[in-house]
């Protein structure tokens, strides 16, 4: 998959070909044909940028290409789908507690719906509509939810 898209700007090019020079990985190329550096292994770029940094007219552009964004959403896709799957799996597991909460260990749910740190679960729950938690000490508390309405 290309890594990143290349483009350069003709209007604010000068052809001076530092951007060949800068470039390790042969991505540009002097076209006697047209008269102007081309990008021409788009493919090899590795994304370092040192065509970008010594252009003083800033006239190319170094990006994550549209493959591998939409390779990134799919992902992200995934996960959350996985990780709502794995929520609403624990949540019918659990027994709510006198005052109708569901209460979580925190490690297990951390662990299980792949999530790095406490942070980005307490995160997730600001994005849902569907159910209200927080964290409490060592466990997660869920205060409110329409699974089980």
């Amino acid at each position: 998959m290309q890594e990143f898209d290349v483009s350069i700007n003709y209007e604010l090019c000068t052809i001076c070909e530092d951007c060949i020079d800068a470039c390790d990985e042969g991505v540009f190329e002097f076209d006697s044909d047209e008269q102007q550096v081309i990008v021409k292994n788009v493919v090899n770029c590795n994304g370092c940028k040192n065509c970008t940094e010594i252009c003083i007219v800033s006239a190319i552009y170094v990006g994550e290409s549209i493959e591998k964004r939409k390779d990134e959403i799919e992902k992200r896709k995934e996960l959350r789908q996985k990780r709502n799957f794995i929520f609403n799996q624990l949540i019918e597991k659990a027994t709510p507690d006198q005052y109708g909460d569901y209460r979580l260990p925190l490690k297990d749910v951390i662990e299980l719906m792949e999530f790095k740190h406490e942070e980005q679960l307490e995160e997730w729950f600001l994005s849902r509509d569907e159910y209200i938690g927080y964290v409490e000490d060592d466990e997660v508390v869920i205060t409110s939810t329409e699974i089980h309405n």
